[in-house]
């Protein structure tokens, strides 16, 4: 069945229920995925011991009522399902999770990754750490770090490009980047290995690809 065609019944339903909240429909949607986690955990081969959980019918009916449940939450925030679908098979192709440099850019110490948003920038690189913590970096910076999250987003304004060595086109560093218009490299996997803290750098980052110059 076409996702398009599950999304039409969704929206079907939708109008017949009493609770047409987007709250109550994200609550069912974690509901089913708690009992699938009992699933796991109560599997007779995984935890011979545990007391069974439902059957594999039961199971089944789990995740679908995740999945539909999930849909009816993306349609009342206005999500489009086909492209959430689309993002989350790219940013799993990417592999955003794991550190993307091969043997030989580590041996000449070439730093290249996926562009995240396109532009040049110069300045001291300030890589990011517990002895460089964020919120101590200088103005005009280049921020280099191994990933970042949502909690430096208050400290971007002080940067003028972002280099990490984990992340793919969706991950944080990439988001924040464009939203605040920065110049941002992400996945080079040894740019805070290849780095020196401190040393002038300039990025030059194209719409598909980009590079890292210590000047």
């Amino acid at each position: 069945m076409k996702i398009s065609n599950i999304a039409k019944r969704i929206k079907k339903y939708l109008k017949d229920e009493d609770r047409k909240d987007v709250e109550f429909r994200a609550l069912l949607a974690l509901t089913e995925l708690g009992d699938i986690v009992k699933y796991i955990t109560h599997d007779k081969k995984l935890n011979p011991n545990a007391r069974p959980y439902g059957t594999k019918s039961d199971e089944t009916l789990a995740y679908g009522q995740a999945f539909v449940q999930t849909m009816a939450t993306m349609i009342l925030r206005g999500v489009d399902i086909e492209e959430a679908l689309l993002a989350g098979l790219k940013n799993w192709e990417e592999k955003d999770w794991r550190k993307k440099c091969d043997e030989k850019n580590k041996k000449n110490k070439i730093i290249s990754g996926i562009p995240a948003f396109p532009g040049n920038a110069t300045g001291r690189a300030y890589i990011l750490s517990r002895k460089h913590p964020i919120e101590k970096m200088p103005g005009n910076s280049i921020l280099v770090a191994e990933m970042v999250n949502p909690g430096i987003f208050a400290y971007l304004a002080k940067a003028a490009g972002i280099i990490t060595d984990q992340g793919g086109r969706t991950c944080h560093a990439a988001l924040m980047s464009r939203e605040q218009r920065i110049p941002c490299l992400v996945g080079t996997g040894n740019a805070t290995q290849t780095i020196p803290h401190g040393s002038n750098v300039k990025i030059i980052i194209k719409e598909n690809s980009g590079s890292v110059k210590l000047i």
